[in-house]
């Protein structure tokens, strides 16, 4: 993957997250961050790893 193709989608999974974040879509987060996590994209992965490692707080 090229950098802007990694730009681009980190873009993207960032609007993504905004958006579940915006409308209260809770049950959507865990979807959107086994996405990241595999999306091959080091910042994503990396993003969501620290998701997982607070996911009560973040669910809650």
């Amino acid at each position: 993957m090229s950098r802007l193709e990694q730009v681009a989608a980190t873009a993207r999974a960032v609007a993504e997250f905004a958006r579940l974040l915006r409308q209260h879509r809770d049950n959507e987060l865990e979807v959107w961050a086994d996405q990241a996590e595999n999306s091959g994209v080091r910042k994503n992965c990396s993003f969501a790893t620290t998701l997982y490692c607070d996911w009560d707080v973040v669910v809650a």
